[in-house]
């Protein structure tokens, strides 16, 4: 039987209280803004159980997350139709953490449930943000919503304290000729999936820390689908042509001069998966992303 204790590794600590944290899990059970396959909502408690099944809590690079005092404050209570709500708790649980300086990884769930997280951060300072993701998720209505998955960088980019030229997205390869329109009259970056497979790590690094210097924190959006499906199979829009995880584990490696204000991993659909392989490529990306606090 798996207990919380178990959870990342054996690293969660249940008892901590939130001035004793570093890093703060919370999970947002939530999928009803998915346009594709469902069951994202069921993400969060899939990639806990493998987490506590993972052998190592050290990353590629040797690193021990164990020496961050990390505790999973689990999931926002979703209520049953009402996204309006649904949206006011989970910026109200990111900024409690923010509020006491604790580092927050966002475990979805949809991509929607990035905008009321990068919302909460947002009223604390300004941020950079940097998108990654097969999609630009810049539509403006999608199926009748402002607040569908396929909205939430649009939305933020709504916000006062976020920028269009602080701003990157990578890994782009699907999209929509609004989204187009909107990239070209914007001053948004991106880096093209097609054009990431020709660069080297550090030339897509120098982009990205070019593009984020103008803020004082920096936010980091991980839609598992930026991965190619061979990749991470389990997700509700796969699409050919991404990032391997190779790649991507050496770009994080990268980015350790960025200062985190925070990130978060979405569109995981334990559902759709094969033997829990985008379950696991979620855990070593939140591994790989917390050993750039070490």
């Amino acid at each position: 039987m798996i207990h919380e204790g178990d959870f990342w590794s054996g690293v969660n600590n249940p008892d901590l209280s939130l001035s004793e944290t570093d890093v703060g899990i919370i999970g947002i059970p939530y999928d009803t803004a998915a346009s594709g396959g469902r069951g994202a909502k069921d993400a969060p408690d899939r990639i806990r159980e493998v987490s506590a099944t993972y052998p190592s809590r050290f990353t590629e690079q040797n690193k021990d997350i164990g020496k961050l005092r990390l505790k999973d404050f689990g999931d926002v209570q979703i209520p049953p139709l009402d996204p309006d709500q649904t949206a006011k708790r989970i910026r109200d649980k990111v900024k409690k953490l923010l509020d006491n300086e604790v580092l927050t990884v966002c475990v979805g769930g949809d991509h929607s449930v990035t905008f009321p997280a990068i919302e909460a951060h947002s009223q604390a300072r300004d941020i950079s943000i940097v998108w990654i993701d097969a999609h630009p998720d810049l539509i403006d209505v999608h199926n009748e919503s402002k607040y569908s998955h396929g909205c939430p960088l649009r939305r933020s980019l709504e916000l006062d304290s976020v920028r269009a030229e602080n701003v990157i997205l990578l890994g782009i390869r699907d999209f929509t000729k609004g989204e187009m329109n909107y990239i070209n009259k914007s001053e948004i970056e991106v880096i093209y999936a097609h054009e990431i497979a020709k660069m080297n790590v550090g030339e897509v690094v120098k982009v990205i820390e070019d593009r984020v210097s103008g803020s004082e924190k920096t936010y980091l959006s991980f839609d598992i689908d930026v991965l190619d499906p061979a990749h991470a199979p389990g997700t509700g829009y796969p699409n050919p042509g991404g990032l391997s995880s190779r790649k991507l584990f050496d770009l994080i490696h990268s980015l350790k001069d960025i200062n985190l204000a925070g990130f978060d991993v979405v569109e995981v659909a334990p559902t759709l998966d094969v033997n829990d392989i985008t379950s696991l490529a979620a855990v070593k990306i939140i591994y790989e992303m917390l050993s750039l606090q070490l």
